[in-house]
């Protein structure tokens, strides 16, 4: 999944922004998850709150001096952020930071001039998307879908299990099975097992190809699920 946060203080413009972002992944067939915001302030705040986002998309021409605050501190929290400005120039470098820029919107209901200039900032990204992103105590962590064995939910806290390691961040259970791609499969109300990491499975358990050959229950709640995805 592509996280997307959207910058505008106009609530017209901000609408018409979310619903391009919107019609452009639904044509191009991505997943995106698209966060708006009306204040600097929210948008600071949440970013530190959850994975990190992956674009943000900012009209530079709203408020320039707003605008070079919220870059400044989005590049201090999370490097690897997009920074997407709208306005007239097709390249921008501002302070040091490298940011992609493309052309004013044109306002119209069926029809965005950028498209191929977003698409070309967007699609890398979802090539990239191999990797589940967290954030703890502000700093980002990168791990490979492929080494995620499952995912443990402990009251506020969720925990990621590798065969290396356990990583122990803030999420809540039903936000992170939106966020995870399709080789995720929830077994229990507290767990969500990488289906590529599955050994054996039957009624009452999966047991994973790891070196312990760990073995999760399955609640009887998510039971025929399991079934329809594992037994098809």
């Amino acid at each position: 999944m592509i996280r997307v946060a959207i910058y505008n203080r106009e609530a017209m413009r901000l609408e018409f922004m979310y619903k391009w972002v919107y019609l452009w992944a639904k044509d191009h067939g991505h997943n995106i998850q698209i966060y708006c915001y009306k204040r600097r302030i929210d948008l600071l705040q949440e970013s530190g709150n959850i994975p990190s986002f992956d674009v943000l998309l900012l009209d530079y021409n709203t408020s320039s001096i707003d605008g070079l605050a919220i870059i400044k501190c989005m590049y201090e929290g999370n490097k690897d952020v997009f920074v997407l400005l709208i306005k007239g120039n097709e390249d921008v470098e501002l302070f040091g930071y490298n940011l992609h820029a493309f052309s004013e919107l044109i306002e119209s209901k069926h029809h965005l001039s950028n498209d191929k200039a977003f698409s070309n900032v967007l699609i890398p990204i979802t090539n990239e998307k191999h990797f589940f992103k967290c954030a703890i105590n502000g700093k980002h962590y990168h791990i490979p879908i492929n080494d995620i064995l499952y995912f443990e939910s402990q009251e506020h806290y969720i925990l990621l299990y590798t065969q290396q390691e356990s990583i122990k961040f803030k999420e809540k259970m039903y936000e992170l099975e939106k966020q995870l791609p399709k080789c995720f499969l929830r077994i229990q109300r507290s767990m969500i097992v990488n289906i590529e990491w599955i050994y054996m499975v039957n009624l009452r358990k999966v047991v994973l190809k790891n070196r312990e050959r760990t073995e999760l229950s399955v609640g009887r709640k998510w039971l025929n699920n399991v079934k329809e995805v594992l037994f098809r």
